[in-house]
């Protein structure tokens, strides 16, 4: 659909994009991805690697516990049910 991939973790951006390419109930489900993916990004790297406090390095599960992780679990798993709800109304037309 002619965007490029983003190289920093920002696929909201990409996505956005790509939203004024298509109309009706798939560009909600893309707007509401969207929105999803911009809440998921900043946790793309936090929970990968450790955070400068100072001089200390924190690892990531100094600052995450597992209501941050089931909250996070919960939001991907939306985003997964709106992609495939979308790719089925992309392939069927409407």
């Amino acid at each position: 659909m002619g965007a490029k991939p983003s190289r920093r973790h920002r696929n909201s951006l990409v996505l956005h994009r790509l939203a004024g390419l298509v109309e009706g109930e798939l560009r909600e489900l893309l707007v509401e991805v969207i929105n999803l993916l911009k809440r998921l990004e900043p946790h793309v790297t936090m929970s990968r690697y450790p955070i400068r406090r100072g001089l200390d390095l924190l690892p990531p599960e100094r600052f995450y516990g597992e209501e941050d992780a089931r909250e996070a679990l919960d939001l991907a798993g939306r985003v997964v049910e709106l992609c495939e709800r979308g790719m089925s109304l992309a392939s069927s037309g409407t």
